[in-house]
């Protein structure tokens, strides 16, 4: 890019009717991309549970002694990311397969 072109770019407020205009491409995936956002908060939330679990454990297993955390912590770990964190997460990546192998439209 010349320095001429770079000089003749618009300020960054200004770039909402592009936002737009790449919008108008994504519309036919709105739904697998909203599906999409949804298992990648989801995956987020069971990350972040992580923190909660292990106050749990640290509390129960050191603190209070309690022999009924040894199971439940343990357990959790393994329902929490064996099932639910790889099922959102292949599930984003399965939906963002669907998506970027889709042929594009082609303009005659």
């Amino acid at each position: 890019m010349s320095v001429a072109a770079a000089a003749s770019l618009k300020a960054a407020g200004d770039s909402w009717p592009i936002y737009r205009r790449l919008l108008k491409y994504a519309r036919p995936h709105l739904g697998v991309f909203l599906i999409g956002v949804l298992g990648a908060g989801l995956f987020a939330v069971s990350n972040a549970s992580l923190a909660y679990l292990v106050q749990k454990f640290l509390r129960g297993a050191f603190l209070v002694k309690d022999p009924a955390v040894l199971w439940e912590v343990p357990i959790g770990v393994v329902v929490l990311f064996g099932l639910l964190c790889m099922l959102f997460l292949c599930g984003v990546r399965m939906l963002a397969r669907a998506i970027y192998e889709r042929p594009l439209p082609v303009r005659a």
